[in-house]
C-alpha cells in the first residue's frame, strides 16, 4: 500500500548559488532568478526562487517519506508570494498537502496525490539543457505562443539534487516538471514572466512517448497581464498559470527632446546621486539635453549607468558616471576628481528592495548629511548649494505603506535641518506616484512618466 510517513517540517534558505545550480538543471535562466542587478529592475525588486524549485524541494521531502512503490498522480501548486533568497523557508507537511512559508507569508501551496506505481516508469536518457537568453516578447506575441519543447535532463545532476523524485517518478516525469519552468521563464511568456501556478495530472499508464512538452496558450487577459498555458507531455498534462510582468521602466530620449530646450539648464553643474534608472535617469537625461554639466552615481547598476551615458554620448551630450555608495562616505572627492564643484545636488538614492526599515532610513535620510557635507567639500561652499530631495504625496493623506511614510517623514525632517548646518537651499517636493520599476503592477494602470515629473520639478527649481 502507498503511504506517507509523518515527517517533521523542513527548512532551507535558497542562495544565489542554489538558483544558478537549478538553472543549470532546468534550463530556466530567466534573469529574475539568477541576476541580482537585472532582478532589481522588476516589480519584485530582487531575485526570487524558481517556483518549480520550491515544488521539487517540497516533493522531494514528501517522496523521501513515502513507503512502497509510489508515483505522484496529480500535483497542483500555487505560488502565493515571491520567495526571496537568503530567507529561511519552512515547509510543513500534511498527508497530501505541503505549505511553504517565509515567516508569516505563504509562498507555496502544494497539493498532490500519490498512487501505487503499477505503471511502467519511463527512464529516458536525455541531454542536459544548455544556457540561453530568454525570449524578449510583447504580451501579444506571448499570448499566441504554441509549440513543442524538447525535454532535457542531466540525470546525474538531478539524481544528486532530487534523488527521491528521480528514483520514484523516473527521468521523463522529472524532465517534464523541469521543462515547465524553462517554458515559462524562457519561452512563453519568456523574459518578462511570472510563474503563478500549475495543475498537472499524470497520464497512467505511461511507458514514455515523444520526449517533448507540447504547449499552447489557452487563455490570455491583457488587462490582468495573465496568460494560461495548456501543456501535454508523455507523463504530465494540464495547465500553467503565468503573468506577463511589466518590462523595466525606460526614459526614451525622444520624449526628453520634446520636453527640454537645448540650453534650458546650461547654468547648472549637477551631481545626481542614483542616476542609473527611474527618476534619477530622467533627471540626468533632462539636465544633459538641457545643456547642464552632469555627473551621476550608481551603486550596483553599472550596466544601466553605461547605457544612460552611452545614449547621451551618442547625442553629443556626454555625462560622467561613477560608482558611489551613500552608506560608505569619504570617497566622493576621489570619484569627482578635478572637475569644477557642483552647483546642484539631486539626491535620488534608493534603498535596496525589501531593505529593513533601519537600513532604508540610513539610505534615505541619515546618509544625506554625509553626502551634502562631501559635496560642499568639493568647493561648492563658495555659493549656496542647491539640494533637491524627493518626498511623496502619500504624506498628504492618511493612507500609504507605513514604512514608506516613516522613511519619507525622516527625509523631510533631515532636509529641514540642513540649512542650519550647511550653506544650502533645500527643495523637498512631495511627488505623485509615477511609472518606475518600483511602482510597476500586473494590473495595468496609467501613470505619469518619470521624465514628465523630472522636467516639471527642474522648471519649478529654476523659477525659484
Amino acid at each position: 500500500m502507498t503511504s506517507v510517513r509523518p515527517i517533521p517540517a523542513i527548512a532551507r534558505a535558497f542562495t544565489l548559488a542554489d538558483q544558478r545550480e537549478f538553472a543549470e538543471l532546468s534550463g530556466d535562466w530567466n534573469l529574475l532568478h539568477v541576476d541580482p542587478v537585472a532582478a532589481r529592475r522588476t516589480l519584485l525588486g530582487a531575485p526570487v526562487v524558481h517556483g518549480v524549485h520550491l515544488v521539487m524541494w517540497a516533493l522531494e521531502g514528501a517522496l523521501a517519506g513515502a513507503s512502497g512503490e509510489v508515483v505522484v498522480d496529480r500535483v497542483r501548486a500555487a505560488f502565493r508570494n515571491p520567495a526571496y533568497l537568503d530567507r529561511e523557508l519552512v515547509a510543513r507537511f500534511d498527508t497530501d498537502t505541503i505549505e511553504v512559508r517565509d515567516d508569516g507569508r505563504v509562498v507555496l501551496d502544494l497539493a498532490f496525490q500519490m498512487r501505487d506505481a503499477s505503471h511502467v516508469r519511463a527512464n529516458r536518457i536525455l541531454q542536459p539543457p544548455g544556457s540561453a537568453d530568454a525570449l524578449d516578447r510583447s504580451f501579444d506575441d506571448a499570448a499566441s505562443a504554441s509549440g513543442a519543447l524538447v525535454l532535457m535532463l542531466d540525470v546525474e545532476r538531478a539524481s544528486r539534487t532530487f534523488p527521491a523524485c528521480v528514483a520514484r517518478l523516473g527521468n521523463l516525469a522529472v524532465a517534464e516538471l523541469l521543462a515547465t519552468t524553462r517554458l515559462v521563464g524562457m519561452i512563453a511568456p519568456g523574459l518578462h514572466s511570472l510563474y503563478a501556478g500549475l495543475a498537472l495530472t499524470s497520464q497512467l499508464p505511461h511507458a514514455g512517448g515523444d520526449a517533448v512538452l507540447r504547449y499552447e496558450v489557452a487563455k490570455a487577459i491583457a488587462r490582468y497581464s495573465s496568460i494560461a498555458l495548456s501543456v501535454r507531455g508523455a507523463v504530465w498534462s494540464g495547465t500553467l498559470d503565468t503573468f506577463y510582468r511589466p518590462p523595466p521602466a525606460v526614459v526614451p530620449l525622444d520624449e526628453v527632446v520634446r520636453l527640454v530646450a537645448p540650453s534650458e539648464y546650461a547654468s547648472q553643474r549637477a551631481l545626481v546621486i542614483g542616476g542609473s534608472r527611474g527618476l534619477g535617469e530622467a533627471l540626468v537625461k533632462a539636465l544633459a539635453l538641457g545643456g547642464a554639466d552632469v555627473a551621476f552615481t550608481y551603486r550596483v547598476g553599472e550596466r544601466d549607468a553605461a547605457r544612460v551615458a552611452g545614449e547621451l554620448a551618442a547625442t553629443g551630450h556626454p555625462v560622467r558616471s561613477f560608482e558611489f555608495d551613500v552608506l560608505a562616505p569619504g570617497v566622493l572627492a576621489q570619484r569627482w576628481g578635478a572637475s569644477a564643484p557642483p552647483t546642484h545636488l539631486y539626491y535620488v538614492a534608493n534603498p535596496a528592495p525589501r531593505s529593513e526599515r533601519e537600513l532604508a532610513m540610513r539610505v534615505l535620510a541619515t546618509s544625506l548629511d554625509d553626502v551634502v557635507a562631501e559635496t560642499i567639500a568639493l568647493g561648492a561652499a563658495a555659493i549656496p548649494l542647491v539640494v533637491w530631495v524627493p518626498s511623496t504625496a502619500v504624506l498628504d493623506g492618511p493612507g500609504g505603506p507605513a514604512d514608506l511614510r516613516a522613511a519619507k517623514l525622516a527625509v523631510e525632517a533631515a532636509c529641514a535641518e540642513l540649512p542650519a548646518r550647511f550653506p544650502v537651499t533645500v527643495h523637498v517636493p512631495r511627488l505623485p506616484k509615477f511609472a518606475t520599476d518600483q511602482s510597476a503592477a500586473l494590473i495595468r494602470v496609467p501613470l505619469p512618466s518619470p521624465i514628465a515629473i523630472a522636467v516639471d520639478e527642474l522648471r519649478r527649481l529654476a523659477s525659484g
